[in-house]
């Protein structure tokens, strides 16, 4: 990033990348001003310090905890909130596998004084689709210790036969198993599929009481993009947690545990390290004087929620308002999960139900069926024909986030048998299998939204559960909304674009 003057005091900056932040505006000053706020190198030789505190909540109890931050500083967005929670000894209980520790958070925001800069609700079912785009190694590597995300994944080689008699060659060429890799190594010479489980590491196991650590800059998007003057603020900035109160989504149980189990929110653990940025004193008030004024644009989520009723063997309409009336709106993603908790699923419900086409074989019964979709706002529909191959909705995905999800096929929609029917903590990995079928779609308009709001127009056929029943489920719609910060003379205004 290079440095710069900056134009005349009464310019104000604008933001043509929609959802990134923009600069922030500056008047003339002597010499040049380096921007400390925008994440990146600074353009000279600046000598850089760092003072980290550990702060304990203000307040805390099993729900709920708030942090409060000291107004000194530049707040680092790599800064921490560490957690962990006790539970009876013997339980065999851990963090869902793809989000982790993640799961204990069902609600999170961001304060600055009595205004809320930053809100994400479902957070855990947020998580659930934004953790597709980790990619395996860096979850094999970092995030199972950091956060406890397990999704990696790896071949496993035929050692054998997979009869339960044993016997066969061994083979380093052949691997008809596709398993989570934890750094673990599974033995199959000799052991039926049914034999052949992967265990955590005992520091995992939530008995032990692992510490986990979430990154503010995952909790909130503003500081994907920026660091927080804070040194700049008079309003006390404040950090509120809310976490689950159905036990059963805190943790997943093992095929050796029960699932009526209590997790404790452990208070001596949840503490929040805050790393505060500090440059030289004579820049950071040269940069102060220079932005009396500083624009922010950034995103945050809106969450829209809706009941659906499965019906066996009936084509299910639904026209769905998720909001979004009077805003800019630049992504819409969905999924669809059971109603209440899976404590017996390494997902627990963290996850999004797929579809699939009924099989030639059997009945209709066990599939989830077909489904179709659209997208209506500003009395214009987004797709000339509805969209129902599957193959376009994972392409979708992949063009509004630019990158693509670490998911198999029959991960998104259950097609391919890829995933093994082998064990990880004794439940059956084939848990994995149409569970993250998310469907996102970019409105690439860049039209503010009328007053009708946004509508999905989607139809399910055979929705049901596997066993057949028809079940409740709860569809969860984030809407990503382009917002407004302004910081003036120390006070924060926020809006929407």
């Amino acid at each position: 990033m290079s440095s710069y003057t900056g134009p005349p005091a009464s310019a104000m900056t604008s933001s043509n990348d929609v959802g990134s932040p923009s600069t922030p505006s500056m008047p003339s000053s002597p010499g040049p001003v380096p921007d400390l706020i925008r994440i990146g190198s600074v353009d000279t030789n600046t000598a850089i310090s760092v003072d980290t505190d550990v702060l304990d909540p203000v307040i805390s109890n099993e729900n709920f905890m708030r942090y409060r931050l000291q107004n000194k500083g530049i707040l680092h967005s790599n800064s921490k909130l560490t957690f962990s929670v006790t539970s009876s000894s013997g339980v065999d209980a851990f963090y869902p596998v793809n989000v982790g520790a993640m799961g204990l958070i069902e609600r999170c925001r961001l304060l600055v004084g009595t205004k809320t800069l930053c809100e994400t609700q479902d957070f855990a079912h947020f998580q659930s689709f934004k953790s597709m785009f980790i990619n395996p190694e860096h979850n094999k590597q970092r995030e199972s210790v950091t956060t406890g995300r397990q999704m990696c994944r790896k071949w496993l080689y035929d050692n054998g036969s997979n009869a339960s008699t044993g016997g066969g060659s061994q083979s380093s060429t052949n691997a008809s198993d596709y398993i989570l890799d934890i750094g673990r190594e599974i033995d199959k010479f000799g052991k039926s599929e049914a034999n052949q489980d992967t265990r955590l590491f005992k520091y995992q196991l939530i008995e032990n009481t692992p510490v986990y650590q979430i990154p503010l800059s995952d909790l909130f998007p503003f500081l994907k993009m920026n660091q927080m003057p804070l040194y700049m603020m008079k309003e006390e900035v404040t950090i509120e947690l809310f976490f689950q109160t159905d036990q059963k989504l805190r943790a997943c149980i093992g095929a050796s545990g029960t699932a009526d189990q209590t997790y404790t929110i452990n208070s001596s653990d949840c503490q929040m390290v805050a790393d505060y940025v500090y440059y030289p004193q004579e820049m950071m008030l040269a940069y102060q004087n220079a932005n009396p004024s500083m624009s922010f644009s950034y995103v945050d989520y809106r969450l829209a929620r809706h009941t659906i009723i499965g019906a066996s063997g009936v084509q299910n309409q639904q026209i769905l308002n998720v909001g979004g009336a009077g805003r800019v709106v630049n992504k819409v993603f969905f999924g669809l999960s059971t109603s209440g908790n899976s404590a017996t699923n390494i997902l627990n419900n963290f996850s999004a139900k797929g579809v699939e086409a009924p099989t030639t074989t059997g009945t209709t019964a066990d599939r989830y069926g077909e489904f179709t979709h659209n997208v209506k706002y500003n009395d214009n529909l987004l797709y000339p024909v509805d969209v129902t191959n599957k193959a376009r909705f994972f392409h979708n995905i992949t063009q509004a986030e630019g990158g693509v999800p670490f998911v198999s096929r029959d991960e998104y929609t259950d097609e391919g048998n890829l995933v093994s029917v082998t064990n990880f903590m004794g439940r059956e990995l084939t848990d994995l299998e149409d569970e993250f079928f998310f469907v996102e779609d970019r409105l690439n308009r860049g039209e503010r939204v009328n007053s009708r709001g946004i509508e999905l127009y989607n139809t399910w056929n055979y929705l049901q559960d596997s066993d057949a029943t028809p079940v409740n489920y709860t569809l969860r719609c984030w809407l990503e909304l382009v917002r407004f910060a302004t910081l003036q003379n120390g006070y924060m205004s926020i809006g929407f674009a």
